[in-house]
C-alpha cells in the first residue's frame, strides 16, 4: 500500500508496539518464573518430606499473594 510523504497514519499505529511488546515479554517472564519456583520447591519439599503432600499446603500458602497481587495491580 502506496502512502503519500505526509501521510503518518501508518506510523502512529505502530507507535509503542516495542515498549508493549516488550512489557508482555517481562510480564509473561515474571509470571514463568514464579511458577516454575512454585513447582521446584514443592518437588524439593517432597523430596525432603516423603510422607508429607506439601503441594496442597503450597497452594493455599501461595493463593493469598496471587490474589492480593491482582488486587494491587488493578489499584494502580
Amino acid at each position: 500500500m502506496a502512502t503519500a510523504a505526509g501521510d503518518v497514519g501508518s506510523r502512529t499505529r505502530l507507535e509503542g508496539k516495542f515498549k508493549a511488546t516488550s512489557d508482555c515479554w517481562i510480564l509473561g517472564f515474571g509470571s514463568l518464573a514464579a511458577w516454575n519456583s512454585m513447582m521446584t520447591i514443592g518437588d524439593y519439599y517432597y523430596n525432603l518430606f516423603p510422607k508429607y503432600h506439601p503441594s496442597r499446603v503450597l497452594t493455599l500458602v501461595y493463593q493469598p499473594f496471587a490474589i492480593g497481587d491482582h488486587i494491587h495491580s488493578g489499584i494502580q
